[in-house]
């Protein structure tokens, strides 16, 4: 196998564990949150699964300037501003005093998800090795399948011991300190 083969594999593999981080701390966390979440503001549970849709729809209206951003400057650096973005949602979640605030912080969450899940991704594989990126993706799409199966039950752990608030902090700290140095790797390596 030569080097570039090795090194294929393991962009699929760091990868993977960024896309499974990102959507295990920014998508599947909610669903086991949500109630202590309505529960500290004192809204009924639907109307925080409303600003979730609504945080949704705000990242699926980004999506298309999140791919010219990915066009002009390359998918591993927005990944990687993306991720500080990710960074800095989930703390002003964490720390939001108001109901209007944590709207905010969340549809930011969403809006950070944009430049840090599949859309980005894919277009990082694509961009290193576009004849094998095919093949990545669908290895890729199989290891972050898993980002349900490990989070949920990781979430509901730690939410066993913490409140949301603190499970939010230590999600922000998984991507400072596992998602961003990959994804700037990611943004130094040239495309073939």
């Amino acid at each position: 196998m030569s080097a570039s083969s090795h090194r294929d594999y393991l962009v699929v593999a760091v990868l993977g564990l960024t896309q499974i981080i990102g959507y295990g701390t920014l998508y599947y966390s909610f669903s086991v949150l949500a109630q202590a979440m309505a529960e500290d503001f004192g809204w009924p549970p639907e109307w925080v699964f409303g600003v979730f849709s609504i945080s949704l729809l705000a990242g699926g209206l980004a999506a298309p300037g999140a791919g010219g951003w990915i066009d002009r400057h390359g998918a591993g650096k927005v990944m990687s501003w993306g991720t500080i973005g990710a960074v800095t949602a989930l703390i002003a979640c964490a720390i939001a005093p108001s109901p209007m605030t944590f709207t905010a912080g969340l549809i930011t969450i969403e809006l950070a998800s944009t430049f840090v899940l599949y859309n980005a991704a894919f277009a990082v594989l694509v961009q290193i090795n576009p004849v094998t990126a095919p093949r990545a993706i669908t290895y890729l799409t199989l290891i972050a399948g898993f980002a349900s199966t490990i989070f949920w039950p990781l979430t509901s752990a730690l939410h066993a011991s913490l409140s949301w608030r603190e499970v939010y902090i230590v999600f922000a700290a998984l991507h400072i300190t596992l998602c961003l140095p990959i994804h700037v790797w990611l943004s130094c390596l040239p495309a073939r």
